[in-house]
């Protein structure tokens, strides 16, 4: 009902008694419109984001989870990429937008690393976090039946941090959206590079009129 009333309110207010000021507020219909007149365009720029997210988001994951067992698995790991998270990790993505834009010669390599980066530390500390975790108990068992190293990290380790991990895969994930809408201004068309005006878009302008 008050979703309703809502819809009513709405409708009254813009389409009808033209209270609330246009272009600032929309009628209802005119949202609607956007849908129905659009869908090819709104289509195809969703697809073009996806895209974009994708790399990014899976290769920060993989790396990050590989990371994060190594950390979790080997004292010496942990050691030397202890600090070095705890140092970079607090900083946004966005924070690494003007080294993006110097060490990568066109916009959607430079996006694809944002993302990756954005995706990389929430998976890499929850799995490292996930796998510390561990209990003993578990490894000693296997231990007893002749397991080796390689098998413990396989079917004990990675499996007891599994909830870990997906709690790190789907805060990298909401990071990589977050990092999308930015990745999308630094020139890259419709979330992907594309031809435009005979040169690859994507091209950062900075770097290709300096070389």
């Amino acid at each position: 009902m008050a979703i309703a009333a809502g819809l009513v309110a709405w409708e009254l207010l813009t389409a009808k008694l033209d209270i609330l000021p246009r272009p600032f507020f929309v009628a209802p219909q005119a949202l609607l419109e956007v849908f129905t007149d659009d869908y090819a365009k709104l289509g195809d720029s969703v697809l073009h984001s996806l895209l974009l997210l994708l790399p990014g988001y899976l290769l920060g994951a993989a790396v990050g989870f590989v990371v994060g067992v190594a950390m979790g698995w080997s004292r010496r790991v942990g050691y030397w990429a202890h600090p070095v998270l705890r140092l970079i990790g607090p900083l946004p993505a966005t924070a690494w937008l003007p080294i993006a834009f110097f060490a990568f010669s066109t916009s959607r390599q430079a996006s694809t690393f944002l993302i990756a980066l954005a995706s990389f530390f929430p998976v890499a500390v929850l799995t490292w976090s996930g796998v510390a975790s561990v209990a003993g108990s578990l490894y000693d068992v296997a231990r007893t039946m002749g397991a080796k190293p390689w098998f413990l990290i396989r079917k004990v380790a990675v499996p007891a941090a599994l909830p870990s991990v997906f709690v790190g895969l789907f805060m990298g994930l909401g990071a990589s959206f977050s990092v999308l809408v930015v990745a999308e201004m630094m020139g890259v068309k419709a979330g992907s590079a594309s031809t435009c005006s005979g040169r690859k878009a994507g091209r950062l302008t900075p770097m290709s009129t300096r070389r």
